[in-house]
């Protein structure tokens, strides 16, 4: 038998193994580590999933709360009334529907937009001639 060289050596405890066995036990181990990394897997897409959800939840409170909080904080009104006052805002018909026309200035439902003569009053009932 030829001598190794200085520093090596054999390892002969598991010579006298089966092959077959010796590739059943390394099957093992390999699907012991691939276990466990689908596992790290699943948790990151669990976690990732629960932080987009999480956000979007977030998301829908600031969405929700932002613009209540601005009504409640900056309007002079009360926020029933300031959503009217917002909802009469594109012209003098969505005035009337949410039952703010005629407006005086400083009143809900005024815009200057509305007050067409600029004399302080927004959507006047026109006179109808005979």
């Amino acid at each position: 038998m030829k001598r190794l060289p200085r520093g090596w050596h054999v390892h002969r405890g598991k010579s006298d193994r089966h092959p077959e066995r010796a590739l059943l036990e390394l099957r093992g181990r390999l699907s012991a580590v691939t276990r466990r990394f689908e596992r790290s897997l699943r948790r990151r897409r669990v976690w990732r999933r629960a932080s987009a959800a999480g956000f979007a939840a977030a998301l829908g409170v600031i969405a929700v709360s932002v613009p209540y909080i601005l009504v409640k904080v900056l309007s002079p009104w009360p926020a029933g009334t300031t959503i009217r006052h917002i909802a009469a805002a594109p012209n003098c018909t969505a005035a009337r529907l949410v039952g703010l026309a005629p407006a005086a200035r400083g009143q809900p439902g005024y815009w200057p937009g509305h007050d067409a003569d600029r004399d302080g009053l927004a959507c006047e009932p026109v006179p109808r001639w005979r």
